[in-house]
């Protein structure tokens, strides 16, 4: 989608398309890292962190969902104008 943006010269969109798909790479990876360091900590009984992390857990999969929402809404508004003929 986002080549077939910029071939019919809609920068604006392929950026748009782009921006929102690294923002999702970048909470789901925070997202990994941030279960695995709730897991690790919740071993050691180190609750502090726990709550640290969970609080910033919390957000970056609210966040992941906003994204996730914004991308879908750029293929569904695609889909409809049919970018692809």
């Amino acid at each position: 989608l986002y080549t077939i943006y910029t071939l019919k010269h809609r920068y604006w969109v392929a950026d748009d398309l782009l921006h929102w798909d690294q923002e999702i790479n970048k909470c789901y990876t925070d997202m990994l890292a941030l279960r695995n360091a709730v897991e690790q900590a919740r071993k050691r009984n180190d609750y502090v962190t726990v709550d640290t992390r969970q609080a910033r857990l919390e957000i970056a999969e609210t966040r992941l969902s906003l994204a996730r929402d914004k991308i879908s809404k750029l293929h569904k508004t695609a889909k409809y104008n049919k970018v692809w003929e």
